[in-house]
């Protein structure tokens, strides 16, 4: 596998589109896109670039050796998120719960914010909060309370 093939791994994992990682790195999509596809090889300071931005390890960039992003504590890089975004500790456990659930997980709670969204947003939705509540259910096990201020909609006051 190339560095190119490597670099374009990394993208779809941190879930960039080509214009927005050229962005972050100072290169244009079409020279990003001819580096992803071996036309072209990557300046040593967009190596130097990638790994700093996004915390890769510079062996599995260049070689494929190792993990693709260096080791931190997972602590370490919530205080950083917590400091660059003025966080507040709701936020962290947030996304800290987040970040430990599945692929499939994440895709549901995607998926019932988005759709939150929507009905807060217009009122309207393919889906009633109970429906999106049970396919919620069936896939975490568990689902949020529609009495909670955040699904409630009705503005009807807890019992």
């Amino acid at each position: 596998m190339t560095i190119g093939e490597r670099i374009k791994i990394l993208r779809k994992e941190l879930g960039l589109t080509l214009e927005k990682l050229g962005e972050k790195l100072g290169v244009t999509k079409s020279s990003l896109s001819m580096i992803e596809n071996g036309k072209a090889n990557p300046g040593e300071q967009t190596i130097i670039l990638v790994c700093r931005e996004f915390n890769v390890n510079e062996e599995w960039l260049r070689n494929g050796t190792g993990e693709m992003f260096n080791s931190s504590s997972g602590s370490q890089a919530l205080d950083e998120l917590r400091k660059e975004f003025n966080l507040d500790d709701f936020s962290i456990k947030l996304i800290k719960a987040f970040s430990e659930l599945t692929d499939k997980q994440r895709a549901s709670v995607k998926n019932l914010i988005e759709n939150l969204g929507d009905i807060m947003e217009t009122g309207e939705n393919e889906k009633t909060i109970e429906e999106l509540e049970a396919e919620y259910e069936k896939e975490l096990g568990f689902a949020p309370s529609t009495k909670s201020s955040a699904l409630n909609t009705t503005g009807e006051k807890e019992a």
